[in-house]
């Protein structure tokens, strides 16, 4: 009987580290079956995908709630084929709302679990190891996680963070610059405004706009923006024409699935909060971070800011346990406020200079690369795939 491995998460970076995971495995075990509920990046890593969730992420209690039916009706279906296929081992990555669910009825039906990334285990100020004692094996990049799990009696392993392996840029700098026609001479800033569809909708036109402010103030610049693939990014420049049309605005090129050369190639970055943060510090980009969404989120926040486990939301301050990086929410996070804090990085080196010294500390935090080779391990040994030894 063919090996078979479950793989559940619901977000782009699950999405990510869950394909890096199918890759891995395939490498050390060519013969096994491995499917699950992800997106595109896991498709293209050979994962059957019983339900496409990789887009399904959402900002808040608010947001969240328009997507209920839809997760509703994967739930169920990773719930038939949980029992039909009866896979040797189940990995759930992050996605804590639907995967505790899902975890929970995996233990009731006496088919084992490993927690790759559990929710919140980048929190340094977590209160209990929450749903990872749940799961047979627990996988985490955060070596103060792994302090917490371990003294809760949890079976957990250490490994370097999966965005090590793979945060490189694709271009050299020259490459990057003459493929977008990007002048030569000229500084590059980063625009992030995310990978969602409503985080676009909510900061794509206030980063615009700070960069029409910025350019008025800083010469010799050029902008890019980091869209996640061809939807997002029609659906930036659509917002572009709407919010820069006829103004004379800045010179934006918009850049599809390369994140990861708009940041190493630019001297600054403007982004959503999220993983880009903790691309950004690996790639040693100084960064303003930003959070907006709808009336409803900001209402949300207000009620819930006294309640934060963490006093910051980027994950290169979480991290460092310090505001290395300036960041601004909601309302704070006005193209005014933006730009400012830009300006100040872009015509003061010193204070630039000074966060990529910071970013550098917070990388090495990261372990070493191959974390996500050593976790395919520890999953394909947890399935009785692999020796131990």
């Amino acid at each position: 009987m063919m090996s078979r491995i479950a793989i559940i998460t619901g977000e782009a970076s699950g999405d990510l580290h869950g394909s890096l995971l199918a890759k891995y495995m395939r490498d050390m075990c060519p013969g096994i079956e491995i499917w699950g509920a992800g997106g595109k990046r896991m498709r293209e890593a050979g994962v059957n995908l019983i339900c496409q969730s990789g887009s399904t992420g959402a900002i808040g209690i608010v947001e969240s709630l328009k997507l209920v039916p839809g997760l509703l009706m994967e739930y169920f279906r990773v719930r038939r084929e949980l029992l039909r296929r009866r896979p040797d081992v189940l990995v759930l990555i992050d996605f804590g709302a639907f995967n505790k669910r899902v975890l929970g009825f995996a233990r009731r039906h006496g088919i084992k679990t490993v927690y790759y990334i559990p929710p919140g285990a980048w929190r340094k100020k977590r209160r209990n190891p929450g749903m990872a004692q749940m799961a047979d094996k627990v996988i985490t990049p955060f070596d103060w996680s792994y302090r917490i799990f371990k003294d809760a009696g949890i079976d957990v392993t250490l490994v370097g963070h999966p965005l090590l392996d793979i945060v490189k840029p694709r271009l050299s700098e020259q490459e990057f610059r003459q493929r977008f026609n990007l002048r030569p001479d000229s500084r590059l800033v980063a625009l992030l405004p995310g990978s969602r569809k409503q985080e676009i909708t909510h900061i794509s036109p206030a980063l615009l706009r700070a960069a029409k402010i910025i350019d008025s103030q800083v010469p010799d610049l050029q902008y890019v923006v980091a869209a996640a693939g061809p939807v997002r990014a029609r659906q930036i420049e659509r917002i572009r024409y709407k919010t820069l049309e006829g103004s004379g605005g800045p010179d934006i090129r918009i850049v599809e699935s390369m994140t990861h050369d708009c940041l190493a190639h630019s001297c600054l970055a403007l982004t959503a909060s999220g993983t880009a943060t903790l691309e950004a510090a690996i790639l040693n980009t100084p960064m303003v971070i930003v959070y907006r969404g709808s009336f409803l989120s900001h209402f949300e926040y207000l009620l819930r800011a006294g309640k934060a486990l963490e006093d910051h939301i980027g994950l290169p301050n979480i991290i460092a346990e310090k505001t290395i990086c300036p960041e601004l929410l909601s309302q704070q996070a006005s193209p005014e406020m933006i730009a400012r804090l830009a300006v100040e990085l872009l015509l003061e080196p010193s204070k630039a200079a000074a966060m990529k010294e910071e970013l550098a500390k917070v990388r090495s935090t990261l372990g070493k690369e191959g974390g996500a080779r050593m976790a395919a391990k520890v999953v394909l040994e947890a399935a009785g795939l692999l020796s131990t030894n």
